[in-house]
């Protein structure tokens, strides 16, 4: 077959057989196609002037000006052509592609279905993130939980995980309540049993790891102080700071040592904006501080703990960034402030979004990363992509999702309430 490349008037004569006939004037992409026989083709090559283009979409290929663009084979006809690399078989997601041997490198997909020129490809990781194996460059343990930390004893911690290195003998956190974000240590027998730095000290008829200090030094991050203990053998610790300060319940703080005497300070990083001084409380130890309401506080697999906030009637009793009742306790809390929507990532509610309804679920409970929610409610219907799930103790929502892939690293979904509606949660929780 030769191709002439001429176009004739269809008026004057009949098209030849290697021809197709265009019977009217039509505009194909950015030029306009005349009436008239055209050649039919299978590549360029076959065509010249003034018809150097084989294009593909008619009836059949034929030779085109070069203002005529061609979009590429026919696509979703279930046969792989010149220009495509699949063809009704195209990969959906990226977990159909194979993994990388760099953690840092994950899977994804390039190209576009309705071109039929999806492929494999990878993309390089760089935010921190942690669950997903990768620390990228620039990241840190405090940010990444997958980089390498060196742990000393008394670093901070949000669960035991966090301690774990080859210098500490059954690691845990001790509660972020009466040691400000978390104290790393572990039992022990001896000094030797305990984390560089560390000191083996018996209290209430346990045996565990204390950071060791110089009283003229700086040993200590902040929130604590170089404490000496007389004893049989003299000692002295990091401990943290004791409330001796002038600041009153719900009042700033960055240090309890700001605080009045007995209260600690939930700091900024706990999600209490400029920090905010408070005694402790438990459930056989109930608030001593007129006004106040103990409010919960769990650390898994230890004891559980709570601290006094203000009690409110409205967010009008409650200072600049604090809003009143949560869980209907009725007392001053911090607002959700931030930009994160239910599901995505978090440190604190300052991360999420939702105002008085907005939460952070923190790592501490389970939830890798942390996870934005807000509670729901007749009065507080969920934003776009989430929906409200019922639990023991509440309602909040979570973010929807219909497959594990919808969720972000150390997530699946799945129907926690038997509703019909999937979200994305921790898978053992």
């Amino acid at each position: 077959m030769t191709p002439t490349g001429d176009m004739r008037d269809i008026e004057d004569e009949e098209c030849g057989e290697d021809e197709l006939q265009i019977r009217t004037e039509q505009r194909v992409g950015e030029g306009t196609l005349a009436p008239g026989c055209y050649a039919v083709c299978e590549f360029d090559s076959d065509c010249s002037e003034p018809t150097p283009t084989c294009y593909t979409t008619f009836s059949r290929p034929i030779c085109v000006p070069s203002s005529i663009q061609d979009p590429g084979p026919p696509c979703g006809d279930g046969v792989v052509q010149e220009g495509e690399t699949c063809d009704g078989d195209c990969p959906e997601t990226p977990d159909a592609c194979p993994q990388s041997s760099e953690a840092c490198m994950k899977p994804t997909l390039v190209g576009n279905e309705r071109n039929c020129d999806i492929a494999c490809g990878f993309e390089e990781i760089t935010r921190c993130v942690s669950g997903d194996g990768c620390c990228p460059e620039g990241c840190t343990w405090e940010k990444d939980r997958d980089c390498e930390r060196n742990v000393r004893t008394g670093d901070s911690c949000v669960v035991a995980q966090d301690c774990a290195t080859e210098g500490l003998d059954e690691p845990f956190c001790l509660e972020s309540l009466r040691y400000p974000n978390g104290y790393c240590s572990g039992r022990c027998r001896i000094n030797s049993d305990c984390a560089d730095g560390g000191v083996c000290v018996r209290s209430g008829g346990e045996t565990y790891c204390l950071a060791g200090c110089e009283l003229e030094g700086d040993d200590c991050r902040t929130g604590y102080h170089c404490q000496a203990f007389d004893g049989n053998i003299p000692l002295q610790l990091c401990v943290p700071d004791i409330g001796v300060g002038e600041s009153k319940t719900g009042e700033p703080c960055e240090t309890a040592a700001q605080c009045g005497e007995d209260e600690i300070c939930r700091t900024e990083e706990e999600g209490f904006r400029g920090g905010y001084c408070a005694k402790l409380c438990a459930t056989e130890q109930p608030c001593e501080t007129p006004n106040t309401n103990c409010v919960a506080y769990t650390n898994p697999g230890r004891n559980i703990w709570g601290f006094c906030p203000l009690r409110c009637t409205s967010d009008a009793d409650c200072r600049e960034g604090y809003g009143c009742n949560v869980g209907g306790t009725g007392v001053c809390f911090p607002i959700a402030s931030g930009v994160g929507a239910p599901g995505d990532p978090c440190e604190s509610s300052l991360d999420c979004a939702g105002g008085r309804e907005g939460y952070c679920l923190r790592r501490e409970g389970g939830y890798p990363d942390g996870m934005c929610a807000t509670l729901c409610g007749a009065f507080s219907p969920c934003v776009p992509g989430s929906h409200c799930v019922s639990f023991s103790d509440g309602k909040l929502c979570l973010a929807d999702c219909a497959s594990d892939s919808e969720c972000r690293t150390g997530y699946t979904c799945k129907d926690n309430d038997g509703d019909g509606r999937r979200e994305c949660y921790p898978p053992a929780r």
